[in-house]
C-alpha cells in the first residue's frame, strides 16, 4: 500500500492496512517483513515514474513502520527495471565505469540496465541529497531509535486523505511520523510539536507541509518534570 499512497497521493488505504496488520500480527506475537519490491517485481523507481522524491518518501514510510525492512539491491540507488524478470536483476552499479560499473573486471553476465547517470554507489556516496544518503540516514535512524524497532504503532486519524500520521513506541519513548503523500503543499491544523526534537525532515513552521515530504519527531513527554 506504500506504492499506492505515494503514487496516487492518497494515504487512506495505507492507514487502513497499517491498522489491519497491527491487529493481526500483535495477536500472533510475530513481526512482519517489510519491503517495497523484490526480484519478481518491477523496480521501485520504475513503478513511481522515475520520481526520486517519491522514492525517498516510500523509503521513509517503509523504514518508519513496524516490521523488519528489506532492501532489494539497487533500490537504494534508484535502479530502474521492468518485466521480464532478467531486466529487474541486472548488475549492481558500484562505480561510474562504462560497461562494467565496477561489478566485475571481466564482461558482465548481463549488460547494465539503462539507468540514469547518477545511479551508482560512487556517484551518490558523497552527495547528501542522493537517494543512497537518504537510505543510509534511515538505517542510522532505526539503529539509534528503539521506538522504530519496536512492534508498537498507533495510526492517527488526520482527517485528510493526503496525510498519514502514526506514533511509534510506547510510554515516554514515542516518535511521531507525519507524511504528506500528495505533490502539493498542505496546511497543517496547528503545530503541537513545535520545539520538539526533529529526527528527520523539517517541521512546517509556516503552517504548510511540502508535498512528498515527511517528518519524524520525538513526541514530548507532557508529564516530564511533574
Amino acid at each position: 500500500r506504500i506504492f499506492d499512497a505515494v503514487r496516487d497521493g492518497d494515504a487512506t488505504g495505507l492507514a487502513e492496512q497499517m491498522r489491519l496488520l497491527q491487529t493481526k500480527y500483535e495477536s500472533l506475537g510475530h513481526v512482519y517483513s517489510n519491503f517495497l519490491a523484490n526480484h519478481d517485481q518491477p523496480r521501485t523507481r520504475t513503478l513511481l515514474g522515475g520520481d526520486l522524491d517519491k522514492c525517498k518518501l516510500a523509503a521513509t514510510l517503509q523504514f518508519t513502520q513496524p516490521g523488519t525492512p528489506f532492501i532489494y539491491y539497487g533500490e537504494e540507488l534508484g535502479m530502474t527495471g521492468d518485466k521480464p524478470d532478467p531486466e529487474i536483476r541486472t548488475p549492481m552499479p558500484w562505480t561510474t565505469e562504462q560497461g562494467t560499473a565496477g561489478f566485475t573486471t571481466a564482461r558482465p553476465w548481463k549488460a547494465l540496465n539503462d539507468n540514469p547517470a547518477e545511479v551508482s554507489v560512487q556517484a551518490q556516496t558523497d552527495d547528501d541529497a542522493s537517494l543512497l544518503s537518504h537510505y543510509r540516514g534511515l538505517i542510522r535512524l532505526r539503529q539509534t531509535e528503539p521506538a522504530l524497532r519496536s512492534d508498537a504503532a498507533q495510526v492517527v486519524d488526520t482527517g485528510d486523505s493526503r496525510v498519514i500520521a502514526y506514533f511509534r513506541g510506547t510510554g515516554t519513548d514515542r516518535l511521531l511520523v507525519v507524511a504528506n503523500v500528495s505533490e502539493e503543499a498542505i496546511v497543517t491544523p496547528g503545530n503541537r510539536a513545535m520545539g520538539s526534537e526533529v529526527l528527520l525532515g523539517e517541521l512546517p513552521e509556516d503552517g504548510r507541509m511540502s508535498g512528498l515530504s515527511a517528518v519524524v519527531i520525538r513526541w514530548p513527554d507532557r508529564n516530564a518534570g511533574e
